[in-house]
């Protein structure tokens, strides 16, 4: 996947080095679910510590957390799996 495609979530994963499975083990989800939020096929439910986690883990603020985890939609029209918008 391109890097100019990727949500917020998952860049900042990256930048970190974390890979989907060890923020799935800090925040007591599924890889699955990491990758569900990455692509915005789900939104995230997060308890009061496990955002603090996930902040932790991502070395940011909460002001600094993304508002929506999954990509944008300018991203998803650029994205080559996805259908053209007519």
């Amino acid at each position: 996947m391109n890097d100019d495609l990727d949500s917020e979530l998952a860049m900042l994963r990256r930048y970190r080095n974390i890979s989907q499975s060890e923020l799935g083990k800090i925040l007591g989800v599924s890889k699955t679910t990491i990758h569900k939020w990455e692509n915005g096929l789900s939104q995230p439910r997060l308890s009061p510590r496990q955002t603090k986690d996930l902040c932790r883990a991502l070395g940011i603020t909460l002001d600094e957390l993304p508002d929506d985890f999954g990509k944008h939609e300018i991203q998803k029209k650029l994205d080559p799996l996805s259908p053209p918008n007519p």
